[in-house]
């Protein structure tokens, strides 16, 4: 098997010879790669094309807007409405996704919004809609948000545990 390197340059130029118009950084949270995804994402805005990050939202701000100052879409996970909740579900702090989503408006990014409603742990009706929550804390109107479910009989566990 031969291997395939992919510089930053060579993912906009591959995308140009096939006529894309935008490139979409995910199946890996792009964070885990960020010089990599913020080279491409300069690179690609340089020579005109889209760029449209999949995160879980989990970055310090500074971080964020040297990154989303070259992206024109962001679909950030939302996990929970709560801290206590993303610490069960996710292990991490619900805090800075919130201020991600604000730094993203700021910056005139495009965001969608996803929610996993995990029964039992995301599934109170008594909590608000992602996009009316983040309206009332500051992220304003405008981002597009989607409800996402677990089947029925499916089986979620807390991080770490493991399927009986």
């Amino acid at each position: 098997m031969s291997r395939l390197s992919l510089f930053p340059e060579d993912v906009v130029s591959v995308t140009e010879a096939l006529g894309c118009p935008s490139i979409s950084y995910t199946y890996s949270e792009p964070v885990a790669f960020y010089e990599y995804t913020q080279d491409t994402c300069k690179a690609a805005r340089d020579r005109k094309l889209k760029n449209i990050v999949v995160s879980c939202g989990s970055i310090e701000d500074r971080a964020a807007r040297d990154l989303y100052q070259f992206v024109d879409a962001a679909h950030v996970d939302l996990k929970g409405f709560d801290e206590d909740t993303y610490q069960k579900l996710n292990s991490g702090k619900l805090q800075p996704i919130l201020n991600l989503l604000k730094t993203l408006k700021e910056l005139g990014v495009w965001v969608e919004i996803i929610n996993l409603v995990v029964p039992t742990y995301t599934d109170n009706l008594g909590h608000h809609p992602p996009h009316v929550r983040l309206d009332r804390e500051g992220a304003g109107a405008g981002p597009a948000a989607a409800l996402l479910t677990i089947p029925p009989g499916a089986q979620a566990h807390a991080p770490g545990a493991h399927a009986r």
